[in-house]
């Protein structure tokens, strides 16, 4: 499959991003932790439908008892269903940065350049997903794409891991997901990246440009 990336950025703590560049360590997590508890941690990348096999709309219910209405308003929400087996599976997430923002102008979200201090630019998207499959090929299944952003005012019934709300779409998320079943986190080292990458300030992001030679 091919992508049209510019860029593949990673932001988090200068320590893990340095064990990635370094060592190409992957750290992931479960669906499930992005979606229940990730707020403990950061509110804008908590996504309380991660994984969500289907979401649906609910509008103006009531609830009654002996045909008795209770004093209870509910205007607006979703009901989303999920599948243990996708739970307890491991995503890995990065920003992409696609050939068309090579405009001379800045691109990133200032939200995602809050996610953490350190940013690692991987400057060879292509080589990079080649080495994560590379070593997953005889461990675990590995899919990669770009995520899908739905909209809030539709009914869906056929949601996969690369589908989120389109609240989320500053993020312009690219996520590996490991067909790894468990509750721990999943975390495997593909080697030194650091001939395909670049570490810098997370803050600096926001005024980070790319343009065509």
């Amino acid at each position: 499959m091919t992508y049209n990336l510019g860029l593949l950025i990673k932001i988090g703590d200068e320590q893990h991003i340095d064990k990635l560049q370094k060592s190409g360590l992957i750290y992931s997590k479960t669906v499930k932790y992005f979606r229940e508890r990730e707020i403990e941690e950061f509110e804008l990348r908590r996504d309380k439908h991660e994984g969500a096999q289907s979401s649906i709309r609910i509008n103006n219910l009531k609830l009654s008892v002996d045909n008795q209405e209770l004093p209870f308003k509910f205007r607006k929400g979703r009901f989303s269903t999920f599948n243990q087996n996708i739970d307890f599976s491991h995503i890995f997430c990065l920003y992409a940065a696609s050939e068309e923002q090579a405009n001379g102008k800045p691109f990133v979200d200032e939200r995602v350049a809050s996610f953490g201090n350190t940013a690692l630019l991987i400057t060879n998207p292509g080589e990079f997903i080649r080495r994560v499959e590379e070593f997953s090929r005889n461990n675990f299944g590995c899919s990669y794409n770009l995520v899908k952003y739905y909209p809030d005012n539709k009914d869906y019934s056929q949601l996969t891991v690369f589908h989120k709300p389109d609240y989320y779409n500053f993020q312009r998320e690219f996520r590996f997901h490991f067909d790894h079943i468990t509750e721990e986190d999943l975390v495997f080292e593909i080697g030194s990246i650091e001939d395909i990458s670049i570490k810098m300030e997370a803050a600096k992001l926001v005024g980070l440009t790319m343009e065509k030679k």
